[in-house]
């Protein structure tokens, strides 16, 4: 199922990225700034259930489960899978590992706090952003939150930096159609999915993509918290919202 809304050697994709991930990559203050934008979702995390779809390295949930969350990962590549099982052995914290197709996930439908992704939604066309969509909002319980990160367009640096790596054949990431807040309003709704709320955030981290950019952040104070979590058009990230109604 993932082909007819993905690139066909999706796997293949997300198994050689996997080779590169790095604790150390997930330790800066730009990755800091998007674990407190999910951590904010709710004040305790204690017994929390938590769906990360297309989980990747599972480095960000790993700080929801340091925070007393029960973790569940669900991925496509068996070595991104691979990694974060470690990540989380090393940790000494437990960890549910799901390899499936998030849009052929059928159990445990209504069954988590949190269902949520960074990084994951703009590498599906939009039949299959918007079956993504639904699928997340169905796993979500009454009550809970479905939350998605998906890089800006707005983000100009950014925007910029990935038109060049993709001129000069080194854009790593296969297909990526990046979402810009009011497309992510509109595809909201058209998944016909009630109260989300939709905004972006961190106007910083796009310069580092480009040459000298990070060292100018540096220069003129912006590699901050604060300046990583500030909401602007122009942040890098774009944030789907949605809280399921309890009843």
């Amino acid at each position: 199922m993932a082909n007819q809304y993905q690139q066909a050697d999706v796997v293949e994709v997300w198994d050689a990225v996997s080779q590169d991930y790095d604790p150390k990559s997930y330790s800066g203050v730009d990755n800091e700034a998007n674990v407190e934008t999910v951590k904010a979702l709710y004040p305790d995390w204690s017994g929390r259930t938590v769906l990360e779809v297309g989980a990747g390295s599972g480095l960000s949930s790993l700080e929801l489960a340091r925070a007393g969350a029960q973790v569940s990962l669900l991925d496509l590549s068996p070595k991104a899978l691979k990694f974060a099982s470690q990540a989380f052995a090393k940790a000494n914290l437990p960890v549910t590992l799901i390899e499936d197709d998030a849009l052929a996930l059928k159990h445990s439908l209504g069954a988590y706090d949190l269902v949520w992704n960074g990084g994951v939604i703009e590498h599906f066309v939009d039949e299959g952003k918007l079956a993504l969509m639904k699928m997340m909002y169905r796993a979500t319980k009454p009550g809970g939150v479905t939350f998605i990160l998906v890089p800006n367009p707005l983000d100009l640096p950014y925007t910029i930096a990935k038109a060049l790596l993709i001129i000069t054949r080194r854009w790593v990431y296969g297909y990526e159609d990046d979402i810009h807040p009011a497309r992510a309003r509109r595809l909201v709704q058209i998944a016909q999915i009630p109260q989300a709320k939709v905004w972006s955030y961190n106007p910083v981290v796009g310069w580092w993509f480009l040459p000298l950019g990070k060292r100018l952040m540096n220069l003129f104070g912006r590699n901050t918290l604060k300046h990583h979590l500030a909401r602007s058009l122009f942040g890098h990230l774009t944030v789907i919202e949605i809280w399921k109604p309890k009843h």
